[in-house]
């Protein structure tokens, strides 16, 4: 599916969760992403500006194998499989809820998602805070603290969020305040 079809898609989408196939994850795009935020479970939203149809867009992605899982997570929350035919279950995947609304999509990115380095964004109610990540929402790590400070740092990385590259920049920035004398 092209860029400019998922966007139609999701214009046009006003109760469902479509779920992508793309090599071996699935991703939810604009307001089905949100969707899966505000309902099923949240995650790091990843932003892009796509120069073929001028645009931002957001999504987020778990591995294939990791389906059956987030389908429980769907069914226990209300939301029902929709269509899925072996055909299509290769490449997308719709879930529908009878109570949806239809919310403002517009207004859901400006008051809950925040750009953060690396044109990563995250939402609001996300748990998330790698020292690489959300500057407004994470207290910036101040030098001079104490080895327990350290501690409760590494104790409260949400690792099982994290990606490898936000592990390798909390690990260097523990490295950095180790190395300046600040522990």
């Amino acid at each position: 599916m092209t860029v400019k079809e998922i966007i139609l898609l999701e214009k046009e989408n006003t109760k469902w969760i479509h779920l992508l196939k793309e090599g071996i994850f699935y991703r939810a795009y604009n307001r089905s992403a949100m969707r899966v935020l505000e309902y099923i479970k949240p995650f790091k939203i990843s932003r892009k500006y796509v120069k073929t149809v001028q645009q931002e867009i957001f999504y987020i992605g778990f591995p294939c194998a990791s389906f059956e899982t987030m389908k429980n997570l769907a069914f226990d929350k209300g939301w029902q499989l929709t269509e899925a035919s072996i055909a299509d279950a290769e490449k997308m995947i719709t879930l529908s809820c009878e109570t949806m609304g239809n919310e403002n999509y517009e207004a859901w990115i400006k008051t809950n998602v925040h750009v953060v380095n690396g044109g990563q964004a995250a939402s609001k109610p996300l748990d998330y805070c790698p020292s690489s990540g959300l500057e407004a929402a994470c207290p910036k790590q101040t030098y001079g603290q104490q080895p327990n400070d350290i501690q409760n740092q590494i104790v409260n990385f949400p690792l099982e969020n994290a990606t490898p590259m936000d592990a390798m920049m909390f690990v260097y920035n523990l490295k950095q305040q180790i190395k300046n004398g600040n522990v």
